[in-house]
């Protein structure tokens, strides 16, 4: 495939010589990178890179409980490397759902997170998904960072990229994601972040925290 051999004719002969090997699933997978390769080798942001990159991500949220996280990784890698930022968050979004769908690391994290407990193995394979979302954000945020906003009243395609990708954060109906990330923000002292978001997440997790600690509390306050 990395040649350019056709994915149904790579797929076939798999079949043929080792049936076992080469599931349906494999087969979205294959065609997935094959859409990966042909948008590589266009110029960036143009409509059929795009095109490309968005009918890449479709076969992938198909198969995304099929996918290792080795799969996950090197296909944000390459998102990343295209500068689809919305698309990498995404997918590693469905993917994290696919691989708990009872949503056990919810109530794991709803019970206290008591230890030893089997449905932390589930929240942790979550947070992979989530920790590798926490890279797509440094990437976008430093390359967002060496180019402006605006140009002659207009948005850039690099602002409208980082709009993009923080409406799916932003708009993820996944509370296990949400509490991870702001967590995440509160380590990297980026507490104005969650200060503008606008979710009721962001409540119950400060609400969560303030009973504890004085400095959640106050970020309570303000949020309120």
């Amino acid at each position: 495939i990395e040649a350019g051999s056709n994915v149904e004719t790579v797929a076939d002969a798999l079949r043929r010589r080792c049936g076992s090997f080469c599931s349906p699933d494999d087969v979205v997978i294959f065609k997935a990178q094959e859409q990966l390769k042909r948008a590589s080798e266009q110029p960036l942001n143009t409509n059929h890179s795009l095109t490309l990159l968005l009918e890449s991500l479709k076969l992938l949220e198909k198969v995304a409980g099929s996918l290792t996280f080795k799969n996950l990784q090197s296909v944000v890698s390459q998102y990343v490397s295209m500068r689809y930022f919305a698309g990498a968050i995404r997918l590693c979004l469905v993917v994290a759902r696919e691989k708990d769908r009872g949503n056990s690391a919810l109530l794991w994290v709803n019970d206290g997170k008591p230890a030893n407990d089997p449905r932390a193995g589930k929240f942790d394979e979550r947070k992979q998904c989530y920790d590798l979302i926490h890279e797509v954000l440094r990437n976008l945020d430093e390359a967002s960072s060496k180019e402006p906003g605006m140009v002659e009243g207009k948005m850039t395609v690099m602002a409208v990229k980082r709009m993009e990708a923080y409406d799916v954060v932003n708009g993820s109906d996944d509370e296990v994601f949400h509490f991870d990330l702001y967590e995440w923000y509160i380590q990297q002292g980026w507490t104005d972040r969650i200060l503008a978001i606008e979710s009721p997440h962001v409540i119950t997790f400060l609400q969560r925290l303030a009973g504890t600690n004085v400095e959640h509390a106050d970020l309570l306050c303000r949020f309120y």
